[in-house]
Parts: structure tokens; sequence; C-alpha cells
């Protein structure tokens, strides 16, 4: 009797794992390829006040998604930032939910959508930042200066009356789509959740700890990292220069702080540059500027919290985006002579 409800178990068991298995499958290949009887591609339209929701509503409705409880179920176990705005995207049966999703997201918005799609490069500073957004007509720079000095700073963010602006630095550089006319706040706040998105996925690829209390340190340092490179591969180098220099109290004597300082960029900068009395001068003083200089991208932060292991002190433009590196002040200077002599 006991080994007859052992085997029947067994089978209940074992019935229950292929249907848990081949159900598991079927979930898959709907997530893989959710759409269905749509001829080649076909160009949709989302209008102004759809939602991720409306717009799979609309597709399960014309009988074009294979299964829109297994869709939504996913979406509530992947939840996305997606951004909807009025647009036209281009799907097909070949697109996985992922690609869908996506293409939602990065539509281009319509000229009549009263949304403007602004880039902002890595390495701008915060009045750049400004003018980019006035220009598209989504602030104005005046009032989107405002908003950042009144903005309630997170706690990573050191609080420093001597900084020129707060939230330099932090205003992460990426493709966002706003609305016209948005308030500074509502901006900022995008921006910053953009900025602590990243940093997790730096914490996540790094295998050093990068604690709330470090950030500002590293942000200042990738600032840095951000406007002296051009080559990529050099990012780690710099930031090793600039990790060795502190390490032994050495000045970190870096020219974009000074142009940082004087507040405007100059092509050559003058003996009497170098000399400007600021908290921002890494020639006068002998630690790191007292605050961002622009704001980096992430390739720049992860440079930061991961210098090369190197013994490098100096580096010097080779005049083509490049630098040569140097342990010496000898060779250094010897360098200075053959790249910078005009």
């Amino acid at each position: 009797m006991e080994k007859k409800i052992i085997k029947i178990v067994a089978k209940v068991w074992i019935a229950i794992m292929v249907i848990i298995i081949g159900y598991r499958g079927y979930y898959i290949s709907i997530i893989k390829k959710p759409l269905k009887n749509i001829n080649g591609t076909e160009v949709r339209t989302i209008d102004r006040g759809d939602t991720v929701k409306s717009i799979i509503n609309k597709l399960k409705d014309e009988g074009k998604l294979k299964n829109s409880l297994l869709i939504r179920l996913y979406m509530k176990l992947n939840p996305a930032d997606i951004s909807v705005k009025k647009s036209e995207i281009t799907i097909s049966d070949d697109m996985s939910l992922d690609e869908l999703l996506l293409a939602i997201d990065q539509a281009e918005p319509s000229a009549d959508s009263g949304v403007a799609r602004v880039t902002i490069p890595e390495g701008k500073n915060l009045e750049e930042i400004a003018a980019i957004l006035e220009e598209k007509g989504i602030i104005t720079k005046k009032d989107f200066m405002e908003s950042c000095q009144k903005y309630e700073l997170p706690s990573y963010i050191k609080k420093d009356s001597n900084r020129k602006y707060p939230l330099e630095g932090y205003l992460f550089p990426d493709t966002y789509d706003f609305i016209k006319g948005s308030s500074g706040k509502a901006i900022i706040k995008v921006m910053l959740r953009n900025f602590e998105n990243r940093i997790q996925e730096v914490r996540a690829n790094s295998s050093k700890e990068l604690r709330d209390e470090d950030i500002d340190s590293i942000i200042i340092l990738a600032s840095m990292i951000e406007e002296e490179v051009q080559v990529a591969e050099e990012r780690p180098l710099v930031s090793s220069v600039f990790a060795n220099r502190l390490k032994i109290g050495m000045p970190l004597q870096s020219d974009p702080t000074v142009q940082y300082a004087l507040g405007t960029h100059k092509e050559k900068l003058t003996m009497e540059d170098y000399k400007i009395q600021s908290p921002y001068n890494t020639y006068v003083i002998p630690a790191m500027p007292v605050g961002p200089i622009s704001n980096p991208g992430k390739a720049s932060i992860e440079a930061a919290l991961n210098p090369a292991d190197t013994n490098y002190l100096y580096f010097c433009s080779r005049n083509d985006g490049s630098h040569e590196f140097n342990v010496t002040f000898e060779k250094h200077d010897a360098a200075v002579r053959k790249y910078q002599s005009n």
C-alpha cells in the first residue's frame, strides 16, 4: 500500500514538473515573440495620453498579441521606466517584448507632441546643460539655473558653500524626452534618477565597493577624467595619475580645473591663469577641487573607481587627443618640450 502511494505521488510530481516546464517554455516563447498577424512591418501611431497598458490593450483588441495576460505578468515582474509620448513606432512579428517596449521608449516625439528630445553630451557643465535645454524650448536657462540652486540635495551630494553649483556632476549625460515647459525641479528629478540608476550599474560591474559617502569624491575625479580624456582607453591611466598623486599629497595640476575656476574656456592658459585663487584650481590646492567640474558619463565614473595599476605621475598631450604617460618629471619635461614647444 505504501509503495503504491509513493508511486502515485511520484507520478503526480512528475506531471506537475512537466506542466511547469512546458508552461515556462510557452511563457518564454511569448516574451521572445509576443506579436502576431503583422504582415512584414507595421507603423503604429502612439497618441497623446497613451500608456504602455493602453498600447498593449489596443494590440490585444486588434488580435495582434499572442497572450496579453502573460505579457502583463512579465511587465509586472520586470517594471521599466518607459517614456510614452505622441510618436510613431514600427513593429513586426519578429520583435521581442523588450524590443517593443524599447521602441516605445525611444520613439522620436512628433512635432506636435509638446515633447522635445534633448541629448546632453558627456562632460558638459551645468551652465552648458541649461543652455541646451533652453535651445530645445524646454525651459529657460535662467529658470533652470535657479531651480538647480534651490533643489534639495540628495544625501550622497556633499553640501559645501564653496561649490559653484551644488548639482554639478550629478545631472547625468544622456538622451531625454522632456515636455516643453517642464519645471526645473521635474527635469532635475529625472536626471538625478538616471544618475542613481547608473551608479547602481557601476556598483554591479565593479569588484570595488562604492559607498554612498564615497560617491562625491568619485564624481569629482570622474569629472576631471571626463575633461582630460579623448581616447577611451586612457581613462583608467589618467585616473591612476590622479590616484597616485593623491596618495603622496602631490597637487593634481589639471588644466580643466583652471578653466572651470576661470569660468570660461581658453585655448591657451597663461601663467597668471594658473595662479588664480580658487578652491577648484588644482595648481594652487594640494587636493581635489571642492566639487565636480563637469557632468561625467558612466565610463569616466568607472575609471575613477577603478584606476589602472601604474606608477605614473604625469601625462602630457600629444596634440592628437592622446597622451604620453611618465613616472619621472625628467621624462615628462622632455615630453612637454617635444609636444608643447609651440
